[in-house]
């Protein structure tokens, strides 16, 4: 039961790691000019800060009693699946925005060959 609990609290440490560190990286260090270097950098220092995360569990999980690990780790799993649910939300909302409908091409009118 405690791996079980220890696996929980590292994987939804991870997601709110790398969450909360891309929120903060694409809102405050990545430049207005970047491209797609942007994305990229959001993403490594998501990933680096799922990392950390993740270890921070890892300590956790061999240093809390098993009442306090389970409290734990429900907490910071429903709080990864709230977080995971609000980013799905807001992907599928902005993708509408991007949706419309397409009207077909007519080809240009050209002159006959003669």
């Amino acid at each position: 039961m405690r791996v079980i609990l220890r696996i929980m609290l590292c994987v939804a440490f991870a997601v709110l790691g790398f969450a909360g560190v891309a929120f903060v990286t694409a809102l405050m260090f990545v430049p207005a000019g970047s491209g797609l270097a942007g994305p990229a950098i959001v993403v490594g220092y998501g990933g680096l800060g799922g990392l950390v995360a993740a270890g921070i569990a890892v300590i956790l999980g061999f240093r809390l009693a098993p009442k306090a690990l389970m409290s734990v780790a429900i907490v910071s799993s429903a709080l990864a699946l709230l977080c995971i649910a609000g980013l799905t939300v807001r992907a599928v909302m902005l993708h509408a925005d991007d949706v419309r409908p397409q009207t077909p091409e007519t080809p240009p009118v050209t002159a006959p060959v003669e």
